[in-house]
């Protein structure tokens, strides 16, 4: 019963909306972080096999719901607690030298289309009710939302002078990625 309700979803958006092209990498991204890259920051450092494994289990962590247990307790000399800040910092501050939604367009009108998407989400079973924005930068935007009795998560990118990707996901199977034309410029 939840797979059909969402592929409901899937269905019920795709009526009005053409095929999305291959979203630009990023534009429909959750967030900016990734996974740390253990294998660049561990380059070089004179530590044994266990402070290794060890290091290596914590920066796992970095970005886990858990929390990250940090640099304490790993052994390591003050030196080299500076240069593994120093590569982790660097690593963040890659993924985040761009907004979220980069590289697709900035939105000319936000409150326009979140009026919109929310207008349409609401003619395709969505509790108007349940229909949030959680994130809302100059180059996407997320919502939440349920609909019969599943949570989605839709994230809106401007992919062109008039055109929006609309994508949807949930904790069960279903979702998909969906190009709509709009009226007026996002």
């Amino acid at each position: 019963m939840t797979t059909v309700a969402v592929a409901v979803v899937s269905v019920a958006l795709s009526v009005s909306a053409t095929a999305a092209p291959t979203a630009q990498q990023g534009c429909l991204d959750l967030t900016r972080a990734h996974g740390l890259n253990t294998t660049a920051i561990m380059q070089g450092l004179d530590i044994t096999a266990d402070q290794k494994r060890a290091l290596k289990a914590n920066l796992a962590s970095y970005n886990s719901v858990r929390g990250w247990p940090g640099l304490d307790g790993l052994d390591l000399t003050t030196e080299q607690k500076v240069l593994v800040q120093k590569r982790i910092n660097e690593q963040v501050a890659a993924w985040n030298a761009h907004p979220l939604g980069w590289p697709c367009a900035a939105f000319a009108h936000r409150a326009r289309t979140v009026a919109w998407v929310k207008a349409k989400l609401i003619a395709n079973a969505f509790a108007p009710a349940s229909l949030r924005v959680t994130s809302l930068t100059t180059r996407q935007i997320q919502l939440r939302g349920t609909q019969n009795g599943i949570d989605a998560w839709i994230i809106v990118a401007r992919n062109g002078a008039r055109d929006v990707l609309v994508e949807l996901s949930s904790t069960h199977s279903g979702g998909g990625t969906y190009r709509y034309t709009l009226p007026f410029v996002p």
